[in-house]
């Protein structure tokens, strides 16, 4: 009885085996060439150097971009606690000085318009420069009271008071 072929006998799964050696032997000497220790190696140091060299770019880009969004973020979140102090601190004055402002005209905190007029007509007669010597102050002290009281009024002016 004549013997077939070899080729034949050979199982299909031997020829997928055959190049997974050959892989491996590749892989062998591109290791050893390089000395390099094959047991504790990641996957991305067993690519190869050009592919290695362009995933280490890729991630040096990420880190990059991750980093200036963070110094953006900062800035912002600086510029916003800024913005919100000085916004916090600009009603408190503004608060104190339209309290001040109706303390000096005399008027209670719940005062209407008309109220906060002639209080303020009231207050210009009383305190005037030219009429400082009738009242009993210097011309000095009648300047600053007056100013004080015109500062009060702008201020009461801007929120309460309605200009046609």
């Amino acid at each position: 009885m004549q013997e077939p072929p070899g080729r034949v006998l050979e199982p299909p799964w031997r020829e997928k085996e055959e190049k997974r050696r050959a892989a491996e032997a590749a892989y062998r000497e591109w290791c050893d060439a390089g000395g390099v220790n094959r047991e504790h190696r990641s996957l991305l140091d067993r690519i190869s150097p050009a592919r290695r060299a362009e995933q280490k770019q890729k991630l040096a880009k990420r880190k990059a971009k991750k980093a200036a969004y963070y110094r953006a973020s900062a800035v912002l979140r600086e510029a916003g606690r800024k913005y919100r102090n000085a916004l916090l601190r600009w009603q408190y004055d503004w608060a104190t000085s339209a309290a001040n402002a109706k303390t000096i005209l005399g008027v209670a905190t719940n005062a209407s318009e008309e109220e906060i007029k002639s209080a303020y007509r009231r207050a210009v007669k009383l305190y005037h420069p030219d009429r400082a010597n009738e009242n009993g102050l210097t011309v000095k002290e009648a300047t600053r009271a007056f100013q004080q009281i015109q500062e009060a009024y702008d201020v009461l002016c801007s929120v309460f008071v309605q200009r046609p």
